[in-house]
């Protein structure tokens, strides 16, 4: 079960990277959002970086030992940034037939008003998410968790209300945590 994890956690990274790679492009064509975007693809360069660490534990003989103490928080996580990272892939998409300004205005008032946090701010939520995971499988305990992982819940169960719209389409079922169980038993 860990190498499907291990797989999921690394196509993420994966995924996180393609996403930045496709926001420099926007961030060249809309400069008065270039701050934003700028600060968003640090997030997710960390994202991508605090990704590939927790896989890396969750295989490391020192680690590994400890990884069942964050794996219930990481898939909470994982159906989250996935939906994060569809959404903007989807952005993408749609820029092929829109003006750029335009889809990335839609994707802004998509985050911010239907799902309450922006993308900076959630991919800032996802990095401390990922950061304190870290450290507890170091054998710490953060301060922070209780309200990162509430904060965490609330997108996520927002992000769900979304889709359950009928207004927009419902994503596959590979964005819902329970296909994600499997990977983290």
């Amino acid at each position: 079960m860990a190498a499907r994890q291990s797989r999921t956690l690394i196509r993420l990274a994966e995924s996180t990277e393609e996403v930045a790679a496709g926001l420099h492009n926007f961030r060249e064509v809309l400069p008065r959002h270039a701050t934003q975007i700028t600060a968003s693809l640090s997030e997710l360069s960390a994202i991508s970086t605090a990704l590939r660490e927790v896989d890396q534990a969750q295989n490391n003989r020192d680690y590994a030992p400890s990884f069942y103490r964050i794996r219930d928080d990481v898939g909470i996580l994982i159906p989250s940034l996935e939906r994060t990272l569809t959404d903007v892939l989807d952005m993408f998409s749609r820029s092929s037939s829109r003006p750029f300004h335009t889809v990335w205005e839609d994707l802004r008032y998509h985050m911010e008003q239907e799902e309450g946090l922006g993308l900076h701010e959630r991919l800032s939520c996802y990095r401390d998410f990922l950061q304190a995971q870290l450290e507890i499988i170091r054998g710490f305990q953060p301060q922070s968790l209780r309200d990162l992982k509430r904060q965490l819940l609330i997108l996520r169960n927002a992000q769900e209300a979304v889709e359950l719209r009928p207004s927009r389409p419902v994503m596959s079922d590979s964005c819902t945590l329970g296909s994600y169980s499997r990977y983290l038993a």
